[in-house]
């Protein structure tokens, strides 16, 4: 008889610890809110190159400016605007394409906000494949989930970022 209750128990532990782990990763797995996508907007024509500017600036090292050369911005970039802080601004967030703009599995990313007719680095996340911002917020913006594939999608590496008043930071 004692047996068959061990076993029992057991079954009910397994399936509370799979449901919880189910139930875990749900949580976990950011969805953009509606606000969010219905804010992203078109990308001003010039607004890449304006950017590229300040990535040469704060987010190169002289050895990768000199591989850049004459290239265009397009080439090297993507721009997708999104107001981070729901204040009707959009913050931009920019992904390396090509090198040396992006590491060997993913481009490099930057967040950048205008203030005053310039460009602010509010955010140097690194190289990852996907930048989701999600509805938690600190310090008035919104959280950003990062995740990057690893041993031919296998392994999946997540990381959230938060902004600690003046730039996004990973959070601990």
């Amino acid at each position: 008889m004692k047996p068959k209750i061990i076993s029992i128990l057991l079954s009910i532990l397994l399936f509370i610890v799979i449901t919880s782990g189910v139930q875990s990763f749900a949580q976990t797995t950011p969805t953009p809110p509606a606000k969010l996508l219905a804010a992203q907007k078109k990308v001003p024509v010039n607004l890449p190159n304006e950017l590229f500017q300040y990535i040469l600036k704060d987010g190169v090292s002289e050895e990768e400016k000199a591989e850049i050369k004459d290239g265009l911005a397009s080439e090297y970039i993507s721009v997708k605007p999104i107001d981070l802080n729901n204040d009707g601004e959009p913050e931009y967030i920019v992904e390396g394409l090509k090198p040396p703009l992006m590491g060997m599995l993913a481009g490099n990313i930057w967040i950048y906000k205008k203030k005053t007719g310039s460009y602010f680095l509010i955010g140097d996340i690194g190289s990852f494949e996907n930048v989701i911002p999600i509805s938690t917020k600190h310090n008035g913006y919104m959280d950003i989930q990062v995740s990057l594939n690893l041993n031919a999608g296998r392994t999946k590496v997540q990381s959230k970022f938060v902004f600690n008043g003046s730039k996004y930071v990973l959070m601990k």
